[in-house]
């Protein structure tokens, strides 16, 4: 009889330290589980926004840039919308070869492009506009990474666009990034989370009208 009881409390504890075990993983996970806890590494990661601490900088993760993108491409009946001419001036100043100013101004650059105020990435631009009276055609496009120059008396108005491949993309910067973009080189940087994965990529403001994105968004968005 006592060997019968000595073996029926030999399984009753079996069976409570199996339960132990089977419970333990599930109370050991509620500690790190991502429900929104601010010190999970895991979703400090999949933040938009992260800085690096050493280097002193607030960048973009590159695993979510494309969240910030919108693709727009514009066609012979909505190009109106999104293209205009501007100008902007820019002062110069010239040296001799003993390195003494010889002479000093300012140079007006008019440029017809994406008038709009959105940040914005150019990757292609080809238009064919023909003028209302004369029935001419021209063609404008980029040379480079250059937007095509007119002259500033160039008025929109008097053509008609006859054939277009224009691409834009729109870029929403996080506020954190506008807030951090200081100083004469106006910038952004994008980079992955896990810093050992690759290099961090510029992107500048271009200074022509403060929205034009160049850089390395085109690789981004490949």
């Amino acid at each position: 009889m006592k060997k019968w009881i000595a073996l029926l409390l030999a399984a009753a504890l079996s069976l409570t330290l199996c339960a132990c075990g089977l419970d333990e993983p599930e109370n050991n996970n509620q500690g790190t589980n991502s429900g929104g806890s601010v010190e999970d590494p895991t979703d400090a990661t999949e933040a938009l926004v992260l800085h690096d601490n050493e280097e002193g900088y607030t960048f973009i993760n590159q695993n979510r840039f494309r969240e910030l993108v919108e693709k727009v491409e514009l066609t012979t009946e909505n190009w109106r919308d999104y293209l205009g001419i501007y100008s902007y001036t820019e002062k110069y100043t010239k040296t001799d070869a003993f390195g003494e100013v010889v002479e000093e101004g300012e140079y007006t650059y008019t440029y017809f492009g994406p008038a709009v105020e959105r940040y914005f990435y150019v990757s292609e631009f080809v238009i064919e506009l023909m003028d209302k009276e004369t029935q001419e055609t021209q063609i404008y496009q980029m040379s480079g990474r250059n937007l095509p120059g007119v002259t500033e008396e160039f008025d929109l108005d008097q053509y008609e666009c006859t054939r277009i491949k224009v691409t834009l993309y729109f870029i929403d910067l996080p506020e954190e990034i506008e807030a951090a973009m200081t100083g004469d080189v106006r910038g952004f940087t994008v980079r992955y989370s896990d810093f050992s994965y690759g290099p961090p990529l510029w992107c500048q403001i271009d200074g022509i009208d403060g929205y034009r994105v160049t850089g390395m968004v085109d690789w981004l968005l490949s």
